[in-house]
């Protein structure tokens, strides 16, 4: 187990970046600080920072990112023999749980905005000694820029309410961070708005610094900036957009849906490659957390029945959709190919079955935005904006895609706004299952926690608003911190 003092190491394989460690997960002091411009002193270096901050990116993902809207949400049950995540699941965290989601969430998302903001800093100069460098000077930055934007979105999500809560947004966002801060510096949040308008920033700092020939899926692309857009701006109910930045991802960069006979081999198969890909990022050699978690011979974490309800209650037998074959997976003995075992109710999303495979291979790639949540996003924005017809034949691209019946035959039956809405919100779900997302449509739509009764929480139901959708400020942050505000839920009050 990591040691909790240990609050930000240096960036991934750059061992020259020293940095001493207070109390607090935020305030830093960087021993050798005179040298730090020589860690950052040509192209290369930068791009090995990035490299290291990616890496620290993945391992957020795979430990925190994904797994805490989806397990405070009504998709997923523990084992009964789980003894990680019970406390998020039964919704009981507790501030002094440094050594857990509660203080890892915070801590290693701030970690990623730190690094990030290194290269941030030293990078422009870094572009004046390498002017002919320029392009690559600019990507690095951009990487950074796009990489702070998206670990603050995180830590807003986990920590403070959902955009809307209040109607200007006022209410406690996170800690809003342009420059490393030192032992000294006394922090505090801000505002959601204002924190939502730093990440907009960053966002769209990151896309006018990338080239238009950057398309590697592993590393931030101007259609990553614009997709991370539009999820943001749905946050943050701004319809208009939300849809038109889902749109230009749409139509601009010559992207398209998985076909139907190749959408399992999307996530279970090793290489990247899916037309659909927009960002995902790359596990080689590195941990396989979600992998343990969702292994489907002795799974940590089970789809819910409530997730299975859906997909049966919409069973198509002579279309089957294509989306629930990765809740089963059926094994075939080597000894014996007549034998088979059959695995229900697991989820395949974090499972390579790609066959020879060598093992110190089989990583898996986690998405962060896919070509399908942009259809879903635009639907659910021209819904809410009125324009029921484009939304509603989003919806038949995707079901068309899922269940393989031509687009014009897909049958969707609405009669208003409120009723598409919710054929919208079903498609979300069999779509994006698992893939960390549900807690925070539940509560940035006001929508009550409604889990099945058999998924094993003490905490069935929820009503928004509710103080116990985020988690408390890691207690470490507000003794270091005298300006440090406290959610409700935190013991700690001031």
């Amino acid at each position: 187990m990591r040691n909790p003092d240990k609050i930000l190491r240096a960036v991934t394989h750059i061992p020259l970046l020293c940095i001493a460690v207070s109390c607090s997960f935020l305030n830093i002091e960087q021993t050798g600080k005179q040298d730090i411009p020589s860690f950052f002193s040509d192209p290369l270096s930068l791009e090995v920072a990035v490299n290291g901050i990616y890496n620290l990116t993945y391992s957020y993902y795979d430990s925190y990112a994904i797994l805490y809207p989806e397990v405070t949400g009504d998709l997923l049950r523990l084992s009964r023999s789980s003894a990680s995540w019970v406390e998020q699941f039964n919704f009981i965290s507790d501030e002094t749980e440094e050594t857990s989601p509660v203080g890892y969430i915070w801590k290693d998302g701030y970690e990623i905005v730190n690094n990030a903001n290194m290269i941030i800093r030293y990078g422009p100069d870094v572009r004046n000694r390498y002017p002919q460098q320029q392009e690559r000077v600019d990507n690095a930055i951009a990487q950074a820029y796009f990489l702070r934007g998206l670990a603050e979105l995180n830590i807003v999500l986990a920590y403070s309410q959902s955009y809307g809560y209040t109607e200007d947004a006022s209410h406690l966002g996170a800690v809003v961070l342009e420059q490393a801060p030192s032992m000294n510096d006394q922090l505090s949040r801000t505002s959601c708005y204002n924190t939502y308008r730093q990440i907009v920033e960053d966002i769209s700092t990151a896309g006018e610094l990338l080239s238009d020939n950057r398309t590697d899926v592993h590393y931030a692309t101007k259609a990553a900036c614009d997709a991370l857009l539009a999820r943001v701006h749905l946050y943050m109910g701004d319809h208009s957009s939300a849809a038109a930045y889902a749109g230009k991802v749409i139509s601009d960069y010559g992207l398209s849906l998985t076909p139907y006979e190749e959408y399992t081999d999307m996530f279970c198969t090793v290489a990247p490659g899916s037309p659909e890909e927009i960002m995902r990022l790359d596990g080689t050699r590195l941990a396989t957390n979600l992998r343990a978690m969702f292994d489907y011979m002795t799974p940590v974490m089970y789809p819910s029945q409530k997730l299975l309800d859906i997909f049966e209650e919409d069973r198509n037998p002579t279309h089957p959709d294509v989306r629930e074959s990765l809740l089963s997976y059926e094994t075939v003995s080597e000894d014996d190919p007549s034998e088979t075992s059959r695995y229900e109710g697991v989820c395949m999303k974090y499972t390579i079955t790609e066959e020879g495979v060598a093992d110190d291979n089989r990583h898996y790639d986690p998405f962060i935005l896919r070509l399908s949540e942009m259809y879903l996003i635009r639907a659910e924005a021209n819904c809410a904006l009125g324009s029921l017809e484009a939304a509603a034949d989003d919806i038949r691209t995707l079901r068309s895609r899922a269940t393989g019946i031509a687009k014009e035959d897909v049958d969707l039956t609405y009669s208003n706004a409120e009723e598409l809405d919710a054929i919208i919100q079903r498609e979300r779900i069999k779509e994006l299952f698992l893939e960390g997302h549900r807690l925070y449509d539940i509560t940035r739509r006001k929508e009550n926690l409604e889990r099945d009764a058999s998924c094993g929480s003490s905490v069935l139901t929820m009503e928004y608003p509710d103080d116990r959708f985020i988690l408390p400020i890691p207690l470490v942050e507000l003794d270091a911190s005298p300006l440090m505000q406290p959610n409700p839920i935190n013991a700690t009050q001031r």
